[in-house]
This record gives C-alpha cells, sequence and structure tokens, in this order.
C-alpha cells in the first residue's frame, strides 16, 4: 500500500528569509499553506517574526474562521477529499493559487514595514 502522506512542498520568500508550506493531507482530507521552516533560506522562527505583523497579513488574505487551523500561525487550509483523483487539478490550483496571495500579503505588509532582506 502507497503512503498516505502527509506531503510537503515550499516555496521561498528570500527577499524576506521566509518560505511558504504547501501541503497535502489526504487522511485529514485536507490541504493547505502555512509559513515553514527551512534553514537553507534562514527561513528560521517564522511564526514569532511574522507575529507583529498577523493582523495586517490576515487582513489582506480576509480569511475565514473555518479557513485556519489553531497552531500552525498564519495559514489557510482547503477541507476536500484528497484521494477522489477528480479533486486533484482543483487542489493543486488551490494551492498555487493560494500560495502565491500568501505571498502577495507577506510582499505587501513586510514590504511597507521595511522589513525585507531582515
Amino acid at each position: 500500500m502507497a503512503r498516505r502522506g502527509p506531503w510537503f512542498w515550499q516555496r521561498g520568500l528570500p527577499d524576506f528569509a521566509l518560505v511558504l508550506s504547501m501541503y497535502v493531507a489526504p487522511a485529514q482530507n485536507h490541504v493547505g499553506v502555512f509559513f515553514g521552516r527551512n534553514e537553507k533560506f534562514g527561513a528560521t522562527e517564522a511564526w514569532s517574526r511574522l507575529k507583529p505583523f498577523q493582523p495586517a497579513i490576515e487582513d489582506r488574505l480576509k480569511l475565514r474562521p473555518e479557513q485556519s487551523c489553531e497552531g500552525l500561525g498564519i495559514n489557510s487550509l482547503w477541507r476536500v477529499n484528497c484521494f477522489a483523483e477528480d479533486n486533484w487539478p482543483a487542489m493543486a490550483d488551490w494551492l498555487v493559487t493560494e500560495a502565491s496571495r500568501f505571498e502577495r500579503a507577506v510582499a505587501e505588509v513586510l514590504g511597507e514595514a521595511g522589513e525585507a532582506g531582515s
């Protein structure tokens, strides 16, 4: 039997020493995006670094309460049947679109605060 995940991918935001983690968690029936950790990019302690900016970032993302998971910092999730092959194209589109939204929100907020390269 094939391994059931979760599986993770990361998109680097080197200007801000951050990484966006995208994941598929079939056992939990959801996919999501959050700020992860990657020492190669200097992306450590992202949650504590982003905490002062969290309200502004979340305001730009306009996430509904059911779209977030407590304990993952700034994040978004979509509850979807990951085993249904018909859902795979929509899941891939959602992950890429959501990661791009997060990237834009962070660039806007941290760019305004002069946090690039910190």
